[in-house]
């Protein structure tokens, strides 16, 4: 009976110990994602801003999906390579450019960052993994009231943006980008690592992370839109096109330490 006693204190011990280690670094570290064109605050209605190809334009609408954010210690992750994991309803956070506090998103530290007590980037996925576009109609951030599901084709829309454009040759001049697919022809999810110094976890202090959603880069950067070529893209034609560049829609602004 003792040595049954004794062994369950030592795993009683251990497991309080990961508890303490988990609960010294279970700090928040925040993300605030400020969407931008070319470095300005978004504007919504404001015929203010010119596309790489020398377009005008406006942005009406402007939501997207963000699955899977985590904070991660970039060099114990590449030592740690696990299996990829399919997010949860959970892990799935609407970002609206109409709505600031669907702007503001926790994020959990990795096994790496956990292990090591530091963070030095973030990584996330644009959009919804095929698990969640093949579970049908869902509630929260997935739920069809949020205009993010096509009543027409099963899956969700990973982004949205509308406006309007002198340039464009659709009906009433509207800009309509709807991307999304989870599958060929249309594999529209991406991946987003952001790299910023080290910063080192504990108890006692939030870490707030600014990172710019810049809109511009939408219609840049891997693929050139011509509002007069390309106003609406609504199905799978030109969507991996799309998908390419909002890969590269964020950036770090700013890291601090909040005490």
């Amino acid at each position: 009976m003792s040595v049954v006693i004794c062994r369950f204190a030592l795993l009683s011990a251990i497991l309080l110990s990961a508890l303490l280690s988990t609960h010294a670094l279970a700090q928040r570290i925040i993300v605030n994602v400020i969407p931008v064109v070319s470095g300005a605050p978004l504007r919504m209605d404001t015929l203010a801003y010119t596309s790489a190809a020398g377009e005008r334009y406006s942005v009406t609408r402007f939501r997207l999906y963000m699955s899977g954010l985590h904070a991660s210690n970039s060099n114990a992750a590449k030592a740690q390579r696990a299996a990829a994991n399919h997010s949860s309803a959970a892990d799935v956070h609407l970002l609206d450019a109409e709505d600031a506090s669907s702007l503001h998103v926790e994020a959990m530290p990795d096994a790496a960052a956990r292990n090591t007590g530091t963070v030095d980037e973030i990584r996330f996925d644009i959009g919804v993994d095929s698990l969640l576009n093949c579970s049908g109609v869902q509630e929260g951030a997935l739920d069809p009231i949020n205009g993010m599901f096509w009543s027409w084709n099963t899956g969700y829309i990973f982004l949205k943006l509308e406006g309007f454009s002198p340039q464009s040759t659709a009906q009433g001049k509207k800009l309509e980008y709807h991307i999304g697919g989870y599958k060929a022809p249309a594999t529209c999810l991406r991946t987003v690592r952001l790299s910023f110094a080290p910063v080192k976890l504990d108890s006692a202090s939030t870490v707030e992370i600014d990172v710019q959603a810049d809109v511009s880069r939408l219609f840049g950067g891997h693929h050139l839109v011509r509002f007069s070529e390309l106003p609406v893209v609504t199905d799978h034609r030109h969507a991996e096109d799309l998908a390419d560049n909002y890969r590269h829609l964020f950036s770090i602004a700013r890291v601090r330490m909040l005490r």
